[in-house]
């Protein structure tokens, strides 16, 4: 019983070992972004309101702690499912509308093998709106929405369109921080 308990233990800590690290890549970018969400907390006022990569899952205001335009699954999933808000669910429907987000289910023809599901549909759909070099969709939105920064990821933005040369408030290796050039509403 002793053999079997202290192979089933090593087995465990070298799957851990081998399984549970992440990839220095992976962790640079994490890091990256944290460093964006801290310089927005200590350098924007705390009404602040941000666009970020609507691909991005969740995790802009555990640092930042600054509100932002919000994200497909927020969109989609955790901004009214939990509290059956249904005008929370039309107004997500809206936002991703204004990024070309068709919610309409894809015919099969439509579904290429490398969709798993919708989420990745949406994201790619998103993503060819949200990083246009001239930044007109996002203009649109932030002139309408009050947006006062637009966060980018570099290595979206090479491989679906740009970034818009609008002022830069903040940038590293990985992200950059925008001004959108719209004229702020006064409160």
């Amino acid at each position: 019983m002793g053999v079997l308990l202290f192979c089933l233990v090593t087995g465990i800590v070298i799957w851990g070992e081998d399984n549970r690290r992440l990839e220095p890549a992976f962790l640079d970018r994490g890091n990256a972004y944290k460093e964006v969400q801290i310089w927005a907390r200590q350098n924007t006022a705390q009404e602040a309101l941000f666009m970020v990569d609507p691909c991005q899952p969740y995790g802009w205001r555990d640092y930042s702690r600054r509100s932002s335009f919000g994200s497909i699954d927020e969109w989609y999933k955790t901004g009214w499912f939990y509290s059956g808000d249904g005008e929370a669910f039309s107004e997500g429907l809206i936002r991703g509308q204004r990024l070309g987000i068709e919610t309409k289910p894809p015919s099969k023809a439509e579904i290429r093998p490398r969709y798993g599901n919708s989420h990745n549909l949406f994201c790619e759909q998103a993503s060819k709106n949200y990083y246009l070099e001239n930044g007109e969709i996002i203009k649109s939105i932030a002139s309408d929405y009050d947006i006062q920064y637009v966060v980018l990821d570099k290595m979206k933005a090479a491989k679906y369109g740009g970034i818009p040369t609008w002022p830069v408030s903040f940038e590293n290796d990985h992200y950059v921080v925008i001004t959108p050039p719209v004229k702020q509403e006064t409160l």
